[in-house]
């Protein structure tokens, strides 16, 4: 490996950040030498700047994963996220989980039954809403933390890149969908 490499994936919520440190990290980590995770939704404005700036400017890679939720398009929810940021970052590093980080989760679920539930034909229709009715079932006898963690210590990797579209894109960005960097 040439030099120091660094890569920090800046995520909206807890959610996101269980996401990341279970499926995306060990999978970075092979092409980096650190991968920190921050979730941002609580984090000023000005300081989110500052730290993309110094980030940036350290050399290390600097990604925005965020939900599409329901913009107009892509481009729209990119612009969004680049001004929470005070434009200290570019539209070309904001990765968009469709519609939400629960659709992620649900797209590497190779048996459903297994979680007593019928994944709908679209992964990507997947919201939080619809995720929560879809494991109402199991919400009421887990926490959600616990669910999603039950979710991910059985997540099927390439299951859910063929059934996730944005969840594929974004691993190419990463460089993680063929192992090789972008």
């Amino acid at each position: 490996m040439n030099g120091w490499r660094g890569v920090y994936l800046f995520v909206e919520g807890q959610d996101d950040v269980l996401f990341v440190e279970r499926i995306l990290k060990p999978r970075l980590e092979t092409h980096f030498e650190f991968v920190a995770t921050i979730a941002y939704a609580s984090i000023r404005q000005a300081t989110l700047a500052q730290q993309a700036r110094a980030i940036q400017t350290s050399g290390a890679h600097l990604w925005v994963i965020a939900d599409y939720d329901s913009a107009p398009c892509f481009t729209a929810r990119r612009i969004e996220v680049v001004q929470r940021f005070d434009d200290a970052i570019e539209t070309t590093q904001v990765l968009l989980a469709r519609p939400e980080i629960e659709a992620w989760y649900c797209a590497g679920i190779s048996e459903p039954a297994q979680f007593r539930v019928q994944l709908p034909s679209d992964i990507e229709s997947v919201t939080k809403e619809r995720f929560n009715r879809l494991f109402a079932r199991s919400l009421s006898r887990q926490i959600r933390t616990e669910l999603l963690l039950s979710l991910l210590n059985s997540y099927d990797w390439e299951v859910a890149l063929l059934r996730s579209a944005s969840l594929r894109y974004c691993a190419r960005k990463l460089g993680i969908a063929a192992g090789e960097l972008l």
